[in-house]
């Protein structure tokens, strides 16, 4: 055994599709001994089940198998959902034609091997091919992405900026002698209020972006999160006070945490724009901190209408399968800000957490760890000379 494939050992599963018994014994022992889950079938029909309840990573196949019926083994496996991206490799005899080869790239399969099987080529052609598939999903997810984000782009940020132009228009036809005050305030109060919703919406997109390349880097240092409650609370007065929701505040004094300071207030920032979205009018908001030994909790409570059971899971799923929902008056969003928020609460070294209850609203909480647990877990904190050198 190579020690090369003992180091890479991945829990992945190969079918192997052949009409020689010894051929499928000799098979089965290389492949679990490189660490692989091994699948047998010696006909056609055998194959094809297998192949839709197992869901293979990588199929091996006997190229004369396969080319029996016109290849429709072949055909009937890339057609299936749960196999048309599952990769072939055909194992050929000593004395196949060259037109066969041929016809083998003409059918798209990944790869072919001659046999008798060599065990250090069988499992570099396999190593090779699930590589290659990896990094071809990969592209495509991004790609997917990307489509998500230029779709949010064009969505979410146009709008708001037509309403600029528009705004700005009707405010230049009106004219400077016509234009009263109180019809100007209320113009550029709307214009605000859009521009606010912007640059919230860029924010999350950027930290978003950044996160997939994974250029965000993660400072921390002592941070007292009292403060940057209040600096948050702050920003979002105005459409609280839009909404005539109310924000009550319970938090314990000089509560800290060892956190990079922005992407902890990324995470507040929406937490709290999120609750004030699905508050209705005249609602609630509770922002509680506690904190123990070990933990810091911050808890967000909205007068909301609540989240369906079924529907908590989906939360912080990936972009492109998150969706936005839209708030109590309408409010829209990216669908993007949990998901990110999420993100960086693990880069942080906490997680995020929500309880629902249909008709009384949510309660979202991060937990983040306190400086004590930062201690035992050998993270410079303050006082620490590691720490005053990296704020210096």
């Amino acid at each position: 055994m190579n020690e090369a494939y003992d180091m890479t050992r991945v829990k992945r599963s190969i079918l192997t599709i052949d009409r020689n018994t010894n051929f499928l014994t000799i098979t089965k022992m290389i492949l679990q001994d490189a660490g692989y889950q091994v699948y047998l079938a010696g006909t056609q029909s055998q194959g094809l089940q297998l192949s839709r309840t197992c869901l293979p990573s990588l199929i091996l196949l006997d190229w004369q198998l396969a080319k029996a019926n016109d290849f429709e083994l072949i055909n009937s496996l890339q057609d299936a959902v749960a196999t048309e991206s599952v990769p072939v490799i055909v194992t050929l005899g000593d004395m196949t034609p060259i037109t066969d080869l041929q016809s083998i790239k003409k059918l798209g399969v990944a790869d072919y091997i001659r046999k008798p099987l060599d065990t250090i080529e069988l499992l570099t052609r396999i190593d090779m091919t699930l590589s290659r598939v990896k990094s071809l999903r990969v592209v495509e997810e991004r790609d997917q992405m990307k489509n998500r984000l230029l779709a949010i782009v064009s969505h979410d940020l146009r709008s708001p900026l037509s309403s600029f132009q528009g705004l700005l228009a009707y405010i230049k036809s009106i004219g400077p002698d016509q234009l009263q005050v109180s019809t100007a305030y209320r113009l550029i109060t709307g214009v605000e209020d859009e521009f606010d919703r912007v640059v919230h919406m860029a924010n999350g997109l950027l930290y978003w972006a950044l996160d997939q390349e994974d250029a965000i880097c993660c400072k921390r240092q002592v941070c007292n999160l009292s403060e940057l409650l209040w600096q948050t609370i702050k920003v979002y007065c105005l459409q609280a006070g839009q909404k005539n929701i109310k924000i009550d505040l319970d938090i314990v004094e000089n509560a800290e945490v060892f956190a990079d300071p922005n992407l902890l207030c990324f995470i507040i920032r929406n937490l709290l724009s999120n609750a004030i979205k699905f508050s209705p009018s005249h609602g609630d908001i509770r922002i509680t901190v506690t904190q123990d030994d070990h933990d810091v909790r911050l808890a967000v409570s909205d007068s909301g209408p609540g989240i369906k059971q079924e529907a908590i899971h989906q939360l912080f799923q990936q972009m492109g399968t998150s969706k936005s929902t839209p708030g109590s008056c309408g409010e829209r969003g990216t669908g993007l800000g949990l998901t990110v928020a999420d993100d960086f609460a693990r880069k942080l070294g906490g997680r995020l957490t929500v309880k629902s209850v249909m008709g009384e609203g949510s309660t979202f909480q991060l937990y983040l760890p306190g400086l004590a647990e930062c201690r035992e877990a050998n993270h410079p904190v303050a006082g620490d000379s590691a720490l005053e050198k990296a704020v210096r």
